[in-house]
């Protein structure tokens, strides 16, 4: 990142960023600086290396087993994921709560008390009575997305996970309509579980101009002045 930020428009029109490591995809991409503004990304990575996702996959666990209250260790970790700072303002008051007064099981009823009241309509729907209803489950999900696409501040790779997410609950919730066994949550979980590794994320770019970046088979045949290795 240090190094790009140091670079005119035109040589990053003439450099290359080369992976060894398609791993190390992500990391790159949140560490380009403003000056790039352009990327165009020719490596393949799919919905389920995100940390949206990890964070919808641990709330529909939440709701595998229907209660009145919730394990504190599974409020905190909701909490603490990075996806609940952009959908809550003061996500630690709660835990505050749970860690000062020792408490184990916590209900709705005490998570509404505790939040932020610019918090309480999330908190609701994310803690709220699912009944094992897939279709409750698939709007809630839908919801939160919504309100997460409505930040201006997010990063556009980040807006592109969240569109992509929509997609596939969308996507689970036309074939519930048409697929009894659908109707619980169990089976969302699953279908959810199967479906999010397998989504590619396709990222715009120009072929000819800004940025590439690329892993080490897409460069056969390419020439560029400058590499990033």
């Amino acid at each position: 990142g240090h190094l790009l930020a140091s670079y005119s428009e035109e040589k990053l029109n003439n450099t290359a960023i080369v992976l060894a490591d398609e791993a190390l995809l992500l990391p790159v991409l949140y560490s380009l600086p403003p000056n790039v503004i352009q990327a165009n990304v020719t490596m393949g990575v799919t919905l389920g290396s995100f940390a949206a996702t990890t964070f919808f996959e641990l709330l529909l666990k939440v709701h595998l087993n229907v209660s009145h209250s919730f394990y504190y260790k599974t409020v905190i970790s909701l909490l603490h994921h990075p996806l609940a700072r952009h959908l809550l303002s003061h996500p630690e008051s709660i835990v505050a709560t749970i860690s000062n007064q020792n408490i184990a099981y916590i209900s709705l009823e005490k998570l509404m008390a505790t939040a932020h009241e610019s918090d309480r309509e999330v908190v609701k729907v994310l803690f709220g009575p699912w009944n094992n209803q897939s279709e409750i489950a698939l709007q809630n999900c839908r919801f939160l997305l919504r309100k997460l696409k409505e930040l201006t501040e997010a990063r556009p790779i980040e807006k592109l996970v969240w569109y992509q997410l929509d997609e596939v609950f969308h996507r689970i919730l036309v074939l519930s309509h048409s697929c009894a066994f659908l109707n619980e949550l169990s089976s969302i979980y699953s279908l959810f579980m199967a479906l999010a590794p397998s989504v590619s994320l396709d990222f715009e770019g120009d072929a000819y101009n800004g940025l590439q970046i690329m892993g080490v088979l897409e460069t056969r045949g390419l020439d560029f002045e400058n590499i990033i290795m």
